[in-house]
Formats: C-alpha cells, sequence, structure tokens
C-alpha cells in the first residue's frame, strides 16, 4: 500500500481467527505498517478473534482496519449493519474499511448484476455509517466476472495476485490500477 502518512510503500499483513493467536509486538518488529482484522462475514458471523486482533495491532503502534467478508446472496443491508455495529463496538480503526468480494464467498448460482447491485447497497450503507469509503478486495478473474461494473473504480482496490512480480489489473480498474497488492497468502513471521 502506498501509505499517506509515511509517503512510502508500507508493508500489510491480513487475519482473522485461522492465524490463531498473534504476536503483534513481533509482526509490527519484522517491519509491518499496518493490519486488516476480519471483523464479519454474511449476516451473522463475527470473527472470534476480531476486538484481540484489533487491539493488538494497534497496541504495536500498527495502522489498522477492518474487513467483511462478503456472502452473495445474503442480505446486504444485514451484512453491511453487522459490520457497522462490530466496528462501532471498537471504534479505534486508522485505515479505511474493506470488503472482501471473491469466488468463496459465492456459494450459489448468482445474477452478476443482482449482485453488483447488493455490493453497491453494502459499500454505500458502510460508507455512510462510518463516514469513510471502503476498499473493494478482489482478485482479476473475479472482478472481471463479476465486478466489471465502471463504478466500481470509484473503490480503491486491493489486488490478490501471487507468485508475480507485477499483478494484471482488473479491467474495471485498468485506468486507476491498485491500492494495496496481496502478494501471498501464506507467510510466517
Amino acid at each position: 500500500v502506498q501509505d499517506p502518512l509515511l509517503e512510502q510503500t508500507a508493508s500489510g499483513i491480513g487475519v482473522s481467527h485461522f492465524q490463531g493467536n498473534v504476536n503483534w509486538e513481533e509482526v509490527k518488529a519484522t517491519g509491518f505498517k499496518f493490519a486488516y482484522s476480519k471483523a464479519t462475514q454474511g449476516m451473522g458471523f463475527v470473527d472470534p478473534k476480531f476486538a484481540v486482533n484489533e487491539n493488538g495491532s494497534g497496541k504495536a503502534g500498527m495502522h489498522h482496519g477492518a474487513y467483511h467478508f462478503y456472502i452473495a446472496g445474503d442480505d446486504p443491508l444485514k451484512q453491511a449493519a453487522l459490520f457497522i455495529k462490530t466496528c462501532r463496538e471498537l471504534d479505534n480503526n486508522t485505515l479505511p474499511p474493506m470488503l472482501d468480494l471473491e469466488q468463496g464467498g459465492v456459494q450459489k448460482a448468482v445474477n452478476p448484476k443482482q449482485f453488483q447491485q447488493d455490493v453497491f447497497t453494502w459499500l454505500k450503507e458502510v460508507e455512510t455509517a462510518l463516514n469513510v469509503k471502503p476498499i473493494i478486495y478482489t482478485n482479476t478473474p473475479f472482478s472481471n466476472q463479476y465486478l466489471n461494473h465502471p463504478d466500481f473504480a470509484n473503490y480503491p482496490l486491493w489486488l490478490a495476485e501471487y507468485g508475480v512480480k507485477e499483478p494484471r489489473i482488473p479491467n474495471t480498474w485498468a485506468k486507476k490500477s491498485w491500492f494495496i497488492w496481496q502478494r501471498t497468502d501464506r507467510a510466517k513471521v
């Protein structure tokens, strides 16, 4: 990510309950400047490690933010409400919220136009409630299939593409590029 506070490239980490207990002081000492913690998923799941991860990364002096794993077909307003409530309970994020959009969130056949409308509903609801424009997390194949509406380019892109020197930019963001590039989904500190 280009960190506007540092005006340089900064490395970060994304975590959820799957990582278990995170030693945030060690993460910070390794050189990571920011962290995103999974807050919610769908309409009813709150990550059991969210508060611990958010508080731990903040106490370690890292910029930190929260993300929601979106489930296609679930009510976007209920998903947004869960995320907003969960984030407001901590009310200490220093980075914009992020919406995780990927194939794992599409558990049955989905109409791409309806999916896009629902995602825009979530984005607008969260932006209004938290007074900050969310970041969209996705990969190029998923984006080119489901996020081809030009208005998605109004949101910063967190692009997941592993094992390459330069990522392929999704068509929607071709004129803007990425804000955060996730280079791997497997790393140890």
